[in-house]
């Protein structure tokens, strides 16, 4: 291996803009199973991958293949242009599984861009039906929607320190959502 892919962060400035600014974060340089291993030779258990990106472990050669022979059959095609014979048997997969009367199905890469959608078709549904004042969203506290939901949340909290972001960003969503309305997750029994 050449000395400059060996090179750890410590020794190498970053020109990535971080999450983290204050650590200088370790090298990874490889991953298999639950294990990351840094340039320097430590490992550590993986549990920074969250509860559904890598949970079935790295490097996963069955995984790479099915990916690989994907990616050189077909890559990636727009969803209003065209389906594929995988993007079908999904569907259909599903189906099978889903209850009665759920039939169709719309998908998408992350939780982020299923929850936006939603909004959207939600927002598209009300306003084709005679019903444009059908603008509240409904959300639940401590629970993860993925990053729209913290950027709803910015927007939309009553929170004086984002007075700022609810004006800036908020003036863009208003026409589709005035607020909305968080309940709380837990049960009573």
């Amino acid at each position: 291996m050449s000395r400059t892919k060996e090179i750890s962060m410590k020794e190498m400035p970053s020109y990535v803009f971080s999450r983290r600014i204050d650590p200088v974060l370790p090298m990874a340089k490889k991953a298999k199973g639950m294990w990351i291993e840094d340039a320097e030779g430590h490992r550590y258990l993986d549990a920074s991958g969250g509860p559904l990106v890598v949970n079935v472990g790295h490097g996963r050669e069955e995984i790479a293949r099915a990916i690989h022979d994907q990616i050189v059959q077909c890559d990636y095609l727009h969803g209003t242009m065209f389906t594929t014979h995988v993007v079908e048997e999904l569907a259909q997969a599903l189906a099978k599984h889903a209850q009665p009367g759920i039939e169709r199905f719309y998908l998408l890469s992350t939780g982020s861009e299923a929850v936006e959608a939603g909004i959207k078709l939600a927002r598209q549904i009300h306003v084709e039906s005679g019903r444009p004042q059908r603008i509240q969203l409904i959300s639940r506290w401590k629970s993860y929607h993925g990053c729209l939901k913290k950027f709803l949340a910015n927007i939309f909290l009553y929170d004086s320190t984002l007075v700022q972001n609810r004006f800036f960003f908020g003036q863009h969503l208003r026409p589709i959502i005035t607020r909305v309305l968080f309940c709380n997750n837990r049960r009573t029994l």
